[in-house]
């Protein structure tokens, strides 16, 4: 009889019951407040590159994460462990950026299909939440991923209400300090309205052929100076 595939190359929950013996426990994971989070290099290893690289090639057996909460490093280092990830609204931005970091493919994946999900079906104010969620993975780990789900799953008039919340003075961008700034801060907005305005498909804001103009040079100036210019 075959068994359940696991998302990394071992064994599923392969040394899970012996998370808590020291012996076998000799990678450090430092989380918030200076909790060590000890767990096995080469499980470790297997999930991440990263940690792979520091083992093998540095001869580092540790690794700061302080700006993690230690119940997210903890469930992500059981995750490596059991191939599975159990992702929550809460443990979301903590367990994606750790993915990302640490470039645990599968467990990016898992998180992407998470927030998919939460991209489905969603009102204003939780597309905002979402939007803001997105904003912070490109601005702090410069990863587009959550960016191109929300193109995907969210309706042009969600768009658009997203674009007038954000730049309510969209109509008269110029490229003064204030509106390079307010652009800077959101760069997943860029990425929401490059699809739209390749299209000229800017429905409820009424462009003029000069507002249109002026807004394709704004973008591209946008892409350029944060390194968020993308092909489709």
């Amino acid at each position: 009889m075959s068994s359940p595939v696991p998302q990394v190359p071992v064994p599923l929950d392969f040394g899970r019951h012996l998370l808590q013996i020291t012996k076998f426990n000799d990678f450090v994971l430092t989380a918030s407040g200076g909790v060590d989070v000890k767990g096995n290099s080469m499980i470790l290893s297997l999930n991440s590159p990263v940690i792979m690289d520091l083992v093998s090639n540095v001869g580092c057996m540790s690794v700061d994460m302080e700006e993690f909460g230690e119940d997210t490093v903890r469930a992500v280092l059981l995750s490596c462990y059991t191939g599975t990830a159990n992702i929550t609204r809460e443990s979301f931005r903590e367990t994606n950026k750790i993915a990302i970091s640490l470039k645990i493919e599968w467990l990016k994946k898992c998180c992407l299909e998470f927030f998919e999900g939460m991209c489905t079906d969603v009102g204003f104010e939780q597309a905002k939440q979402l939007f803001l969620e997105a904003e912070h993975v490109v601005r702090e780990a410069n990863d587009k991923s959550l960016a191109m789900v929300m193109k995907k799953k969210f309706s042009n008039k969600l768009v658009i209400d997203l674009i007038e919340h954000f730049i309510p003075d969209i109509k008269h961008l110029d490229d003064s300090y204030a509106s390079t700034c307010t652009v800077l801060s959101y760069g997943v907005l860029s990425l929401l309205l490059s699809d739209r305005l390749a299209k000229g498909d800017i429905g409820d804001l009424s462009l003029t052929e000069k507002d249109r103009y002026d807004l394709a040079k704004w973008q591209t100036t946008t892409y350029r100076s944060i390194g968020l210019l993308m092909s489709n």
